[in-house]
């Protein structure tokens, strides 16, 4: 198990989660996280909330296995006639690489990369009416957190083939348990 907290730094804005990751008895992992999305001028902060469940495949050298998941962000800014109000539901499907180095006696070092497809769906209610569209792309996360006994940091960048998207920066750290 850990337990972490994580900055990301999309164009423009951040997001502030809290995370845990579990490893199950057996090939099965999951993480659940919450969090914050602050968008750059502007008053309001959005939520975000999500999930991932796994499967590991029995292979010697690496880890590897399949995930699915979801996240959903939502933003309400501003009163009455000027309201506005946004949702976006993405769902990841992919496979997860990954590989533990020792890196000393207390050290290790993980070093991955997840690749998937993106199911999204968003939704907008402004005063001008409302919108809603669904896409299909796909992206990759890569990342490396450093392990020290109990405490973890680590960064990674997330790309998207969303049209106009650029790379997401996100830096980590917390407990292992």
């Amino acid at each position: 198990f850990a337990a972490r907290v994580e900055v990301g730094f999309p164009e423009n804005s951040k997001t502030y989660d809290a995370v845990l990751d579990a490893n199950l008895l057996g090939p099965i992992s999951f993480q659940l996280f919450g969090g914050l999305w602050d968008i750059d001028e502007v008053e309001d902060n959005g939520a975000r909330f999500g999930g991932k469940l796994g499967y590991a495949l029995p292979v010697a050298a690496l880890s590897i296995g399949a995930f699915a998941g979801a996240e959903y962000t939502t933003l309400s800014s501003g009163e009455g006639a000027t309201e506005a109000s946004t949702s976006e539901l993405v769902v990841p499907v992919g496979v997860g690489i990954g590989a533990n180095l020792s890196a000393g006696p207390v050290a290790d070092i993980v070093l991955y990369a997840q690749p998937a497809y993106y199911y999204m769906r968003m939704d907008a209610e402004t005063p001008l009416g409302d919108f809603d569209d669904s896409a299909n792309e796909f992206g990759a996360e890569a990342g490396a957190r450093a392990g020290f006994g109990r405490f973890l940091v680590g960064g990674s960048v997330e790309f998207t083939t969303v049209e106009d998207s650029d790379a997401v920066f996100a830096l980590t750290a917390g407990l292992r348990f």
